[in-house]
């Protein structure tokens, strides 16, 4: 059974946005900030993004942190690994879902 705990950076927001964009992270502060910028620069503005990171102990929540876009919110879920990271692959999708205001998910 995991332990989940949420650690929202930006609260959710009121306004409904047409499309969730959700990426699943664990460890990969090296990657995340070019992942985050794609999906900023894409044409359709209507979205926003849900950063779900699977209890990651490197630096992919300061990484995260210095986008300021509004769009972006940042969940972080502390969870007991006793298996590795895809078995909780899950468990995220939950977070992104129970967190996403999008009109398509």
């Amino acid at each position: 059974m995991s332990l989940l705990r949420l650690l929202p950076v930006r609260l959710r927001c009121t306004t409904m946005s047409r499309v969730t964009v959700v990426i699943l992270t664990y460890n990969r502060a090296p990657f995340i900030a070019e992942a985050i910028q794609s999906v900023l620069e894409q044409t359709f503005r209507d979205f926003e993004l849900i950063v779900v990171d699977d209890g990651s102990t490197d630096d992919t929540a300061a990484v995260v942190s210095r986008f300021t876009d509004p769009r972006l919110r940042y969940i972080k879920a502390s969870v007991c690994r006793r298996e590795p990271p895809p078995s909780h692959v899950f468990e995220q999708v939950a977070l992104a879902a129970d967190a996403e205001n999008g009109e398509y998910f």
